[in-house]
């Protein structure tokens, strides 16, 4: 049987522009596009921790 999903709110532009200023205050331009880039691409909040932490597995191309 199938897990009933939870309805996806609509997210306003106001909090998200206020966190984006936030962010950018705190971490300047980086800040800034990370809070957009996330609330554009639906990230959820484990998602974006993991690209914040140092022992995220970084991908390293083969020669």
């Amino acid at each position: 049987m199938k897990k009933d999903r939870k309805k996806k709110r609509p997210l306003a532009m106001g909090p998200v522009y206020q966190l984006a200023v936030n962010a950018y205050t705190v971490w300047g331009f980086t800040g800034w596009t990370y809070i957009w880039d996330a609330a554009f691409q639906g990230m959820r909040p484990g998602e974006m921790y993991g690209l914040t932490t140092p022992t995220a597995p970084s991908f390293k191309l083969l020669s």
